[in-house]
């Protein structure tokens, strides 16, 4: 019996990162943050993050969700393999600004790199000109990230006064 339970739980430990890796819909699949968001018995699970980022439940924007917040420099990343051959790539996420007051150094930087080839792209989002909405952000790609890893990494400026708080990332692949 006692054999049963150890390679019952190996499997588990081997299986749950796959589990977490991607959900496909009729011409798409979703790379990341399949778990609702950072909403799971361990909030930043399957996330690499700086020893500051905490995940606090925000509710002005998302409902009592459990949110990644970084503070001045903070990041946290993810590591997806896109595993298979797309057309369009698309990222999505929920940013907030708590306390936003429109200082251009309330800075979050969205970096999303190609680790086979070395190509990436950035996307930047600034205090001066976001209106903390609870909305989606989305960002089309312009690189090929099919059959690679990549990483995506979200980065709260160094001079940022106020902390980002981050929820429902998605990477999306079209076919």
């Amino acid at each position: 019996m006692k054999k049963i339970y150890v390679v019952l739980v190996a499997l588990t430990v081997l299986v749950t990162p796959y589990a977490e890796a991607k959900t496909c819909y009729a011409s798409n699949c979703n790379f990341i943050d399949t778990n609702w968001g950072f909403e799971n018995s361990t909030p930043g699970q399957y996330w690499g993050y700086d020893s500051g980022v905490t995940f606090p439940t925000e509710t002005t924007c998302y409902l009592n969700n459990h949110v990644a917040n970084l503070d001045n420099g903070e990041a946290i990343w993810r590591f997806p393999f896109i595993d298979g051959t797309f057309s369009t790539f698309k990222l999505t996420f929920k940013a907030f600004l708590p306390g936003d007051s429109g200082n251009f150094y309330d800075e979050l930087k969205v970096t999303v790199r190609n680790r086979d080839t070395g190509a990436s792209e950035t996307m930047y989002l600034h205090g001066n000109s976001y209106d903390s909405n609870c909305n989606y952000n989305e960002f089309y790609l312009s690189n090929n990230y099919s059959n690679a890893n990549i990483s995506v990494t979200f980065e709260s400026g160094g001079f940022s006064l106020h902390p980002w708080q981050i929820d429902d990332v998605g990477f999306f692949a079209y076919y």
